[in-house]
């Protein structure tokens, strides 16, 4: 998880709008997760939101497993044994 400050043309935008699924697309469109799921937890009974927040769990997960095999590939190709492999 990497911590950035909100775009300003995003910010603009959730400012003209009082709408919280058009909030909650703008933060997912920004790929700014943490603020979209927020969003996304707040109102449960909303439908279309309890949709947002499966699909980003998924994402998150699938995510995470993706970056830990690549951070398991470059580690192996930089060890020694992969090196002496060769």
């Amino acid at each position: 998880m990497k911590v950035v400050s909100v775009p300003p043309d995003l910010k603009k935008q959730l400012s003209q709008s009082n709408n919280i699924l058009t909030k909650a697309h703008l933060y997912n469109q920004a790929d700014l997760w943490y603020n979209t799921l927020e969003i996304a937890f707040k109102s449960k009974d909303e439908p279309t939101l309890r949709e947002l927040r499966k699909s980003l769990l998924e994402r998150v997960a699938n995510g995470t497993e993706t970056e830990l095999r690549e951070q398991t590939k470059v580690t192996l190709i930089n060890s020694q044994i992969h090196q002496l492999q060769r």
